[in-house]
């Protein structure tokens, strides 16, 4: 269902964003220490080559992500995808709310002539 999988989608994003931008924040302070010359940082070695060409492309993907779905939680505009269609938006807790007594309103889903299900 679209709505859960959305619903699933905010919730987890938002309560991933601490995590990952602690990460993000620690393995920067450690680029930062190596490549401005840190001893310490220095006699450790550098990272194996791959790993310094694949960690650019990671950290936008990360952040590219991230602030696509923040933007759309703080999105004002009708077009939003978390919006409902009744207003020309509404704040980001209140998408979320209704999202959920959507959910809810529905009841349990049924697989009543559902092919997939009845062949379990």
């Amino acid at each position: 269902m679209v709505v859960d999988d959305l619903i699933a989608a905010v919730d987890i994003g938002m309560v991933l964003i601490p995590p990952v931008a602690l990460k993000l924040g620690s393995t920067g302070y450690r680029f930062a220490r190596y490549y401005l010359g840190s001893p310490v940082y220095r006699a450790k070695g550098p990272p194996l080559l791959p790993l310094r060409l694949l960690a650019p492309v990671l950290v936008l993907t990360t952040l590219l992500v991230f602030a696509t779905g923040v933007l759309e939680m703080t999105a004002s505009h009708a077009g939003s995808i978390l919006s409902p269609r009744c207003g020309s938006g509404s704040a980001p807790g209140r998408r979320t709310a209704y999202l959920r007594a959507r959910l809810i309103a529905r009841g349990p889903v049924s697989t009543r002539g559902n092919a997939c299900a009845a062949r379990r």
